[in-house]
């Protein structure tokens, strides 16, 4: 007889409020380091080590794993950085600029 335990298959539920109403938008953070949301989250699952939550985002699913969740508050700082640096290179890129010399 082997050793090795059998793994339970994992707890898959429909990701609602205790009232039966949807779920408020999520962000997390993808394998590029960017923060990406809001998405509604449709299910949620959960095996012996991690949880995961299923959206639909740009027209493909996906599974986030829990601690990829980030906040709104975070996913608000990047867009307000990547908008800042966007900025700083229009305007340090700018040709035929009226500066005087």
């Amino acid at each position: 007889m082997g050793t090795t335990k059998e793994q339970a298959p994992p707890i898959v539920q429909p990701a609602t409020k205790p009232d039966g109403s949807p779920l408020s938008g999520i962000y997390w953070e993808a394998s590029n380091g960017l923060i990406l949301g809001p998405a509604v989250p449709e299910f949620v699952a959960q095996d012996r080590d991690s949880s995961w939550i299923r959206i639909t985002f740009e027209e493909a699913i996906r599974w986030i794993n829990a601690d990829r969740l980030r906040s709104k508050k975070a996913f608000d700082a990047q867009s307000l950085f990547h908008s800042r640096a966007q900025l700083g290179r229009n305007i340090n890129g700018m040709k035929g600029s009226n500066r005087t010399k």
